[in-house]
């Protein structure tokens, strides 16, 4: 009787993963076509037969059911667009259970080994900008992991893209569980576009310019300024 059992569980378990890959196989079809309507990627890679090659391979690469697995392979399609205005999430529906990343470390040992790290090195200790939150930036396998002293939960994670610039998961708990952040900068000690600064550093508010109004004039053909 056990091994009917086995022989049904095993069965459901395959029907499961394949409709699982299906669907990841649409969202990826899905994503791909969205992009080739972006007028970067028509300036960059329309015709690029690596590119069409790295999409051809992630097809055949997706029997994954973990959702964020998913959400980084399909991240492989935007990551070689250089557009700084590619925003991209995760909406879940109502079935979605969302869980942190949460690396078995010694939260002691981490915060005693960046304790002191200076403030213009990348890795170190980090707080949230109202101050109530601390955590720790550190390397692994060339990406950058932010995880909260507190919790132990990642609360970032970053790509180095080019000189101190990164493209960035930063997760949410709630409708949207992650999002993807392009062009996150780290200087005077702060991730510029994320909300943390290392310790003991001036939190510099964004310049309110107000009501204005501005006019465009072209100078010259591609020219223009503001």
């Amino acid at each position: 009787m056990g091994k009917y059992i086995l022989t049904a569980f095993l069965f459901l378990f395959i029907l499961k993963v394949n409709a699982q890959e299906a669907k990841n196989i649409a969202d990826l079809d899905f994503l791909y076509q969205a992009i080739q309507q972006m007028p970067s990627y028509k300036d960059q890679l329309k015709g690029d037969k690596e590119y069409e090659k790295l999409y051809q391979n992630l097809r055949k690469d997706l029997k994954t059911t973990d959702d964020f697995e998913v959400f980084q392979k399909l991240l492989q399609l935007i990551y070689p667009i250089k557009d700084n205005h590619i925003g991209f999430y995760r909406k879940p529906d109502s079935t979605y259970q969302f869980a942190y990343l949460k690396p078995a470390l010694n939260l002691l040992e981490l915060e005693q080994k960046y304790t002191g790290v200076p403030k213009d090195n990348l890795e170190g200790i980090y707080l949230s900008n109202d101050g109530k939150s601390k955590y720790v930036l550190y390397p692994k396998d060339s990406i950058y992991y932010l995880q909260s002293l507190s919790t132990g939960n990642i609360d970032a994670i970053l790509k180095p893209t080019f000189a101190d610039r990164f493209d960035a998961i930063k997760f949410l708990p709630g409708k949207v569980p992650y999002i993807l952040y392009r062009n996150v900068g780290f200087s005077y000690g702060a991730l510029n576009g994320l909300p943390y600064r290392k310790e003991n550093v001036k939190s510099y508010a964004g310049l309110n310019v107000g009501d204005n109004k501005y006019e465009y004039k072209k100078i010259a053909e591609n020219i223009g300024y503001l």
